[in-house]
């Protein structure tokens, strides 16, 4: 029987797709602002005009990034080995 003859029923979806992804918890950041979201220098206002400005100043301005506390140092434990191990339980036997 050929794939064209053969009648099978198809599942029925329900609710949303199975690829919708959660809504986000986080908010968003605001987007810095673009010199192409201002509108045209013909049609700016005096305070828009500053803003293009300042924009036009700096233009690849540096963003820092908060520091960051080091971690205090922890010590190591060392591995175990089976030699030590084997030591410390043959002096206890003897």
């Amino acid at each position: 029987m050929s794939a064209q003859e053969e009648r099978v029923a198809h599942p029925r979806l329900y609710g949303a797709p199975a690829y919708a992804r959660p809504q986000s918890i986080v908010t968003p950041p605001a987007l810095p602002l673009d010199p192409d979201d201002l509108p045209l220098a013909v049609e700016q206002t005096p305070e828009e005009r500053a803003v293009a400005e300042r924009l036009l100043e700096a233009p690849y301005g540096v963003a820092t990034r908060p520091a960051v506390p080091e971690p205090e140092p922890q010590p190591r434990p060392q591995p175990l080995l089976l030699s030590v191990l084997a030591d410390r339980i043959l002096r206890r036997a003897s």
